[in-house]
């Protein structure tokens, strides 16, 4: 079931990106306006796992977005189930070694 929350929370940002802004202000006491300028990066990261194929896995991330020259990581988690701050700092280190960028 949360597939389904994952997908309509992905369709969103990827329809809605400037939607994203107040969230980002509101989450990290930024100040950005709604005209900036943003772009929706790829979710889709490659990572090396014993169980995917050649070593090859891959984790997809709720919405990465590139806002005044930094990357913002959000996601949307449907069931508190006590993962969410492990998967957060996995999809960021594997954001961050394939980015190089600083993530917010």
């Amino acid at each position: 079931m949360s597939k389904i929350y994952d997908d309509i929370f992905r369709t969103l940002c990827e329809k809605n990106t400037r939607l994203l802004i107040p969230v980002i202000n509101e989450v990290f006491s930024t100040n950005y306006k709604i005209t900036e300028e943003t772009e929706l990066l790829s979710g889709e990261h490659h990572i090396l796992s014993e169980s995917g194929q050649n070593g090859i896995g891959e984790i997809i991330t709720d919405s990465l977005i590139k806002l005044a020259g930094k990357i913002y990581h959000i996601e949307c988690q449907s069931n508190p189930d006590g993962t969410i701050i492990l998967r957060m700092a996995e999809y960021d280190f594997h954001i961050a070694l394939e980015k190089g960028h600083q993530i917010k």
